[in-house]
């Protein structure tokens, strides 16, 4: 017995040692490329996933990685922070409210990291870039599209999103600029913030369409709100009677589309934000000039171009996978 102790302490030091070895074998390589930190405004809907992609999709075959955070538990402000302790390459912010960004952007240019900021104008002489929503634009082709549509007379309703929301503000101003300045036949009757749920979209919706009877046009200013607004069409039994514009590419709205409850949808493309915005950092580090300001394209879709090769690939570009 005594004979065999040493052999099985040999025995259990060899395995010990194989142990090791594997572990040590099997280590994945530490990742050495550069971070670009993208922290969108939501984990929430298809405009930030599709931006998501598109970020991830800039970095391929490229030294860089993307690191995305949602603000979930923690401020935009907090997130910022983090990333600037982590040394990170560059940071991406995607937010939809403008006012609230320059405190961030001044702590990222204080630690001379480039920062670009998708879906608002941020005043900053030391911001990177701007990938602008082009939202009053979006506004004024809403517009025009309900003047085509109701030959340039009757009565609309607006759902809007959120009260202090810079973004959507732009886009109503660009709707009601148009429709007040080039069709003074068209009347805006009644207006409600949806504020940020589809369900709490689809009770204002129905609050208006319940309180004018008469109207012959609705405008919904951003995706939830035009899905609430969707569902309120149908609930209220006014789904092809009332004509509706809304905003984004959400299933469900593409199908109302299709089935003519939905009149027109004016569409950015948050995947090709998404790329912008890390093709013009990655460009920065490396030496080569960026443009400032960079305009979202704007596309609307119709039951007439919807499935054309163009929307397709749209639609294809911000579904989820």
């Amino acid at each position: 017995m005594k004979k065999a102790i040493p052999i099985i302490i040999i025995l259990v030091l060899v395995i010990i040692a194989a142990v090791v070895v594997i572990k040590v074998v099997n280590r994945p390589e530490p990742d050495t490329r550069g971070k670009i930190a993208l922290i969108p405004e939501t984990a929430t809907g298809d405009f930030w996933e599709s931006l998501r992609r598109g970020a991830e999709q800039a970095v391929e075959g490229a030294d860089f990685r993307i690191c995305c955070e949602e603000p979930t538990g923690q401020s935009p402000e907090q997130i910022v922070h983090n990333f600037i302790a982590e040394g990170v390459s560059g940071i991406v912010l995607a937010s939809r409210e403008a006012r609230t960004l320059l405190p961030s952007v001044e702590k990222v240019c204080d630690a001379n990291i480039p920062c670009v900021v998708i879906g608002s104008y941020v005043d900053s002489q030391r911001l990177l870039c701007c990938i602008d929503g082009n939202n009053y634009i979006a506004g004024l082709m809403a517009a025009r599209r309900m003047a085509e549509i109701l030959n340039a007379k009757g009565k609309v309703v607006v759902v809007k999103y959120v009260p202090g929301s810079t973004w959507t503000a732009d886009r109503i101003n660009g709707f009601t600029d148009t429709i007040e300045n080039d069709f003074p036949e068209i009347q805006i009757v009644d207006t409600k913030y949806a504020m940020d749920t589809v369900e709490t979209a689809k009770a204002a919706a129905e609050g208006l369409l319940n309180k004018n009877p008469e109207i012959d046009g609705l405008f919904a200013c951003n995706e939830s709100a035009s899905i609430g607004a969707l569902k309120a069409l149908q609930s209220t039994q006014r789904a092809g009677k009332v004509k509706m514009v809304g905003f984004g590419t959400e299933s469900s709205l593409v199908e109302g589309l299709k089935s003519g409850i939905v009149d027109s949808l004016v569409a950015q493309d948050p995947n090709r934000m998404g790329i912008e915005a890390v093709n013009a950092l990655i460009a920065a580090l490396e030496g080569r000039q960026v443009d400032r300001l960079i305009k979202a394209e704007l596309t609307l879709l119709t039951k007439d171009n919807v499935e054309s090769a163009k929307i397709q690939a749209l639609l294809g570009a911000t579904a989820r996978p």
